[in-house]
């Protein structure tokens, strides 16, 4: 079971995507990395169905995501936003229930993706009087309570820059429980991320698109994610340390200022 992009080219006044053709199976966390302006949130986007490519498809499951309805992606995809739109008062609760405009959410469901947040304390505080992180995940816990409460296969969660707002220790938090939901709920997880060396401790596999919209290096995180590639693709020098037994991937002037 596998979310498919073939061909995709997009573009508003410039082109954004370029003959781009991915693979990303349930059950499995895809980092998407790339400079700013790289493409990535609009081919999480394209993915989702919310933008139409002018060339190529998007395919669920072997179906073209075109031919599906608005309940059925949303039974089976749940989105994540770079910065969720708070302009209603809703409390958080409201906000985790409110996971698709098309289909109900189980109040089992609400609760175990608030809990799993750890948003119990603020569970009836609107959002707007929330901190980013806070509203982060309070977005996260609504994608959460969306894919738990379907019975739907396959399952996919997409998120845009999901820790972005976050501390350390909820950024730990969160790529925990997005490989608990690949491992344990079979559901594709399909995230971007800027911070390379941490998401790469979680991601089974990497895609990498440089500024001109083009799929430059996808495959395993510790092929993909290495100087060779990613110097070139952000105009900046990497290199590679030693981390607790593991090969960590970090800029050259991040070593240089230590």
């Amino acid at each position: 079971m596998s979310l498919e992009a073939k061909g995709l080219s997009f573009a508003f006044k410039a082109p954004i995507l370029r003959d781009l053709s991915a693979r990303f199976d349930a059950g499995r966390i895809s980092l998407i990395v790339g400079p700013n302006g790289a493409g990535k949130t609009t081919l999480l986007r394209l993915l989702l169905g919310l933008l139409e490519p002018d060339e190529g498809a998007c395919l669920l499951d072997g179906e073209p995501l075109s031919e599906l309805g608005p309940r059925e992606r949303a039974e089976r995809m749940a989105y994540v936003p770079h910065r969720p739109e708070v302009g209603f008062a809703y409390s958080v609760r409201e906000y985790v229930g409110f996971a698709h405009a098309v289909r109900e959410v189980e109040s089992a469901s609400i609760d175990a993706a608030i809990a799993r947040l750890e948003l119990e304390r603020f569970e009836h505080v609107p959002l707007v009087e929330l901190s980013a992180g806070q509203i982060q995940r309070a977005s996260i816990a609504r994608a959460l309570a969306q894919l738990t409460s379907s019975s739907a296969r396959p399952r996919y969660l997409l998120a845009d820059e999901p820790t972005s707002a976050l501390d350390p220790r909820h950024v730990s938090q969160v790529l925990a429980l997005f490989r608990d939901l690949a491992c344990d709920e079979g559901i594709g997880v399909v995230m971007t991320m800027h911070d390379i060396a941490t998401a790469a401790q979680v991601a089974d596999e990497a895609f990498v698109l440089d500024g001109q919209g083009t799929l430059t290096a996808q495959g395993p995180p510790e092929s993909v994610l290495v100087p060779e590639v990613l110097d070139a693709v952000f105009d900046t020098r990497f290199d590679i340390i030693e981390s607790n037994g593991r090969r960590v991937v970090v800029r050259a002037d991040a070593l240089a200022a230590r």
